[in-house]
């Protein structure tokens, strides 16, 4: 991992095959795996705020700041020079491309543990509250894109696969607690 500090610049270089494992094994083994075998329900729910706290910070780094991947490395990169990036506002919902359509409809998944945890435990109202949170979480990210001056396009189709991605999380995350609600009895 390299870092490479300027004035107004800060570069973060990771190999691409380190962030292919970890972010699966973060994001979805790991929690997955406490929701099923950790009895506790205190602290089940303290590991999911650190999960929580953890992603929301990557997500954060990775929304605003410029990433780039090719095969062999992740370049995240954080320029400020004073002045307002330009701006495109894109409503296609295949203006990304495949890779950025897979990556917002896989960015969110881990907010349906969060629902899961910490929601309600009518099916119904979780996934209302994931189609709710996820829209929320869309729309929060694409206009702190716009607003900050960093070189990022606003894409009004990544508000709409994000709250997709909460909804398959919620859905994952709930089979994981059925499964495991199962297991009590």
């Amino acid at each position: 991992m390299v870092y490479i500090v300027n004035f107004f610049r800060l570069q973060m270089i990771i190999p691409t095959y380190v962030v292919c494992i970890v972010v699966p094994i973060f994001y979805i083994l790991l929690p997955t795996l406490f929701a099923l075998f950790i009895k506790n329900e205190k602290i089940l729910k303290w590991t999911t705020v650190v999960f929580a706290v953890v992603f929301f910070a990557v997500l954060f780094m990775s929304t605003t700041f410029n990433v780039k991947f090719d095969a062999t490395q992740v370049k995240v990169v954080f320029e400020y020079n004073g002045v307002s990036c330009g701006k495109t506002i894109s409503w296609n919902l295949f203006s990304g491309g495949k890779k950025d359509i897979i990556v917002n409809i896989c960015m969110l998944i881990p907010v349906g543990s969060i629902i899961c945890a910490f929601g309600n435990k009518k099916f119904a109202k979780r996934l209302l509250l994931a189609f709710v949170i996820g829209l929320l979480i869309g729309l929060t990210i694409e206009t702190y894109q716009f607003v900050l001056p960093v070189k990022r396009s606003v894409q009004l189709s990544d508000v709409l696969l994000n709250m997709f991605s909460v909804v398959i999380g919620t859905l994952y995350y709930h089979v994981i607690y059925t499964i495991k609600e199962k297991k009590k009895k």
